[in-house]
């Protein structure tokens, strides 16, 4: 299994990622709003990021997870960012360790369970879009359900994403 990185040099300094407080009141910046108006908690946007393997979500937890040192400015960590990804050709490393720190961190714990179990159990409330019925809106929900829990699997278990890919 590859590892995990949770440490950054930015501007010569050595920082561990952390959740942490100041980790979740930075994390309020990130907050989104969808087209009905309802807001996603700025965790839960850059966690659903993350799981999505999107590098804007690692620039995010990065920034969320420095709260604890100081403000770097976003080009520094996308300059210390970007040297490990030259470096390692690839951001699953990264992923996994900003994943990882939000999972262990007892900040967080209850919100990433809370999140996981929104997302079981959203299909319970989906809504029929243009000529769906309420039946295959569920099923339409489950299934992007379990598309976002396999991507979650793949990105922890290499493996699992060997075996997805075959």
């Amino acid at each position: 299994m590859t590892e995990s990185i949770k440490e950054l040099v930015i501007k010569d300094q050595q920082v561990e990622a952390k959740g942490s407080f100041l980790f979740g009141e930075r994390a309020k910046e990130y907050a989104t709003k969808d087209k009905d108006g309802n807001e996603t908690p700025g965790i839960n946007a850059i966690y659903l990021g993350l799981v999505q393997r999107r590098t804007d979500a690692l620039l995010n937890f990065w920034d969320c997870a420095t709260a604890h040192v100081t403000r770097f400015k976003k080009g520094d960590i996308q300059k210390a960012l970007g040297e490990i990804i030259d470096e390692k050709e690839d951001t699953i490393e990264l992923i996994r360790g900003a994943i990882e720190t939000l999972e262990n961190s007892g900040y967080f714990k209850q919100e990433i369970r809370g999140f996981w179990l929104n997302v079981r159990q959203s299909y319970k409330q989906a809504k029929p879009e243009d000529g769906q019925t309420k039946e295959e809106a569920k099923e339409a929900a489950k299934e992007s359900a379990q598309s976002l829990v396999d991507m979650y699997e793949a990105v922890m278990d290499p493996a699992k994403e060997e075996e997805a890919m075959k």
